[in-house]
This record gives C-alpha cells, sequence and structure tokens, in this order.
C-alpha cells in the first residue's frame, strides 16, 4: 500500500484544496498519485467542487481524482449528511481511502474544514487520519488568530499521537 496523507486546515476556507492540488503537481510524474476528497459539501464534486478544481488545476498530470461522499448543504459532514436524510460512516470512508492507496504510491486526501470537524457522529478528522496512519499537511492563512488556531491544531494533533508532515502558510501576498 502506498503513502497516504491527510490535508487538514486550522478551518474552512484556508486553501486545502489549492495545497492538495499543488502536493499532487509536486510528486514525479513515476509516481502514482491519487486525489481524494473524502467529503464534499455545498458543492457538486464534477462541476463546481473541489474534484472539478483538482481536474482543471492537474490537467495533463496522470492523477487519479475522486470525492467519495457528498452533500448538498455546506455543513460538517455528519450535520450535512443527517440533513439530507443520508447516512456517513467515516470507516467506509477510510476503507475506499485503504483501497485507493492499493494502487497508488501517494494519496493525497482532502479533509473538510479543520481537524476536528466531525465525518459522522463519532469519527473526526483527527480520528480518520489516525485509522489510515496518514501524516498531515496542516494549512493555514496569515492574518489575525493564525498563531492561536495553528498552536490549537497542532496541539489536538499531538494529543492524538498524529504527525504533522509539512505546514503550509497559503494566501501570502507575493
Amino acid at each position: 500500500m502506498g503513502r497516504i496523507v491527510v490535508v487538514t486546515g486550522t478551518d474552512t476556507g484556508v486553501g486545502k484544496t489549492i495545497v492538495a492540488a499543488w502536493l499532487a503537481w509536486l510528486t514525479p510524474r513515476s509516481q502514482r498519485v491519487a486525489l481524494v476528497k473524502a467529503v464534499q459539501t455545498g458543492a457538486d464534486p464534477s462541476v463546481d467542487g473541489d474534484e472539478a478544481f483538482y481536474r482543471s488545476a492537474l490537467a495533463g498530470h496522470p492523477i487519479t481524482t475522486t470525492t467519495l461522499a457528498t452533500f448538498p448543504e455546506p455543513l460538517a459532514p455528519s450535520i450535512a449528511a443527517r440533513r439530507s436524510g443520508k447516512r456517513i460512516r467515516a470507516q467506509d470512508i477510510a476503507r475506499c481511502c485503504r483501497e485507493i492507496a492499493q494502487d497508488h504510491d501517494l494519496t493525497i486526501v482532502e479533509g473538510s474544514g479543520g481537524l476536528l470537524v466531525p465525518i459522522d457522529e463519532d469519527t473526526n478528522f483527527a480520528d480518520f487520519a489516525g485509522a489510515l496512519g496518514a501524516n498531515l499537511v496542516l494549512v493555514i492563512r496569515p492574518g489575525l488568530g493564525t498563531l492561536n488556531h495553528t498552536m490549537l491544531t497542532i496541539e489536538a494533533a499531538f494529543r492524538r499521537n498524529l504527525s504533522i508532515e509539512l505546514l503550509v502558510c497559503n494566501g501570502l501576498a507575493a
């Protein structure tokens, strides 16, 4: 099985999608790469969701892209699933990620919101990353509150024995 990394952020809108695509783009073309959106909420994956962005940004790169679950309202996955009358199970999403990783050297899994956002009633993205044995890529934004949000996320990861492989500050003016 190939390596799995989970891209998470200090909150929503920090640029996880851009960073996930960037990581895939940086990977040598000799590597088999999968770019997975674990749960898409509030968008159609193929039209205006993260998977559509991956495909557009990485046109011409031999990368597998997929979205494992999607819900219409832009809410935390557990809430979006409940409000749509559907059930989501983090263990099923994790199983799919492991299956994808069997055929790839690197599987990049993008989370929703921050590290402690619930996927289902019992599992958040930190639990999910731990179940996958994945390292984290933590995306932060510059600005007021960043130090606090970043340190809280690092502390939450540390307390759960999760390794942060890379910290990316996205959105700095050039």
